[in-house]
């Protein structure tokens, strides 16, 4: 009778080895970073994915000590081919879209979070998009090596997607550091422009219509002002400085008349160009004395004198 309960006992541990032994072989173990089952790939750097075989023959019979390593669990949805896609069918056409290959095994060079989003974008992108490669015309099939070289050809030109990205905002980040220096130092200068023409006593005027409305207050005293205005001249010896472009194009009230004849050779050169000469004008930053002036086009002349500016300088910054 003792004899009969150790055998009675015995079979249901025979029976449990029987049936794990079964369910491993209803197992295939895949690396997710090499993109292949055991034991087309014979290593993994991460944990191995236990994975429901689509058909109920086993590919593989894996070691125990893949087992060790195996995360815990099925998924159902990963099957040869498909590579982590979710698609329940392998033989389904989008099973030959290789699976993302994961970002710390690329190459893409990102340095900052930025780049590494655009490279991230842009590679997924050319995933989800057939290449231009020649697409092998053999039915599929997960370890065919002309399937695994297109795959791998179309992750190549990913990467390749992915590196351009990165380069592309790197390099829209290097010019907008490069304008906003120049934006700097355009304003460095500038104000470095102001403080030399104040130091000469050029008083700095906020506006062409504050020059107006000041203008016989500044020309009894024969002040000394600089001012950034619209220069255009209107006939034969006749100019004005407008507040902007569109008083200029439309040839407002809001401005002042200006005397170029005793200015700096430089700035009556410059002052030749079309762009003066044009209904749009100029922009300039010009310091001169305020005074009185009859008014310059013939037609004017027997108007009362008027404020205008006798223009000398340039405000513009020279190292010293």
């Amino acid at each position: 009778m003792r004899l009969l309960g150790l055998a009675l006992a015995a079979i249901p541990l025979a029976l449990l080895f029987c049936s794990t032994s079964v369910a491993q072989t209803q197992l295939w173990y895949y690396c997710r970073t090499t993109h292949q089952f055991y034991p087309h790939t014979q290593r993994c750097p991460v944990p191995w994915r236990t994975v429901k075989p689509y058909r109920p023959t086993p590919l593989v019979n894996a070691p125990r000590n893949l087992l060790l390593s195996g995360e815990s669990g099925f998924d159902d949805t990963l099957y040869p081919g498909c590579e982590g896609l979710g698609l329940a069918i392998p033989h389904d056409p989008k099973c030959v879209r290789p699976a993302p290959q994961p970002s710390d095994l690329r190459h893409g060079g990102a340095s900052t979070e930025d780049e590494k989003a655009a490279g991230e974008t842009a590679y997924n992108d050319c995933l989800a998009q057939p290449p231009s490669i020649p697409r092998p015309s053999r039915a599929f099939s997960f370890d065919s090596p002309a399937w695994t070289s297109y795959r791998q050809q179309w992750r190549a030109k990913c990467d390749d997607a992915e590196h351009a990205a990165i380069i592309q905002i790197r390099s829209e980040k290097t010019a907008q550091a490069q304008a906003q220096a120049e934006a700097n130092r355009a304003a460095y200068e500038h104000r470095r422009a102001i403080e030399k023409a104040e130091s000469k006593g050029y008083e700095p005027i906020s506006s062409v219509k504050d020059l107006i409305l000041d203008g016989k207050q500044l020309a009894a005293r024969n002040a000394k002002v600089q001012i950034t205005g619209i220069y255009r001249k209107i006939g034969e010896g006749a100019a004005d400085i407008y507040d902007s472009r569109g008083d200029a194009y439309a040839d407002t009230e809001n401005k002042i008349p200006v005397l170029t004849d005793d200015a700096q050779r430089e700035l009556r050169k410059y002052l030749m160009n079309d762009s003066c000469q044009s209904q749009l004008g100029c922009e300039v930053e010009v310091g001169g004395h305020m005074t009185m002036c009859k008014h310059l086009l013939a037609a004017m002349a027997d108007y009362p004198e008027q404020p205008c500016l006798k223009v000398e300088v340039a405000i513009v910054y020279r190292p010293d």
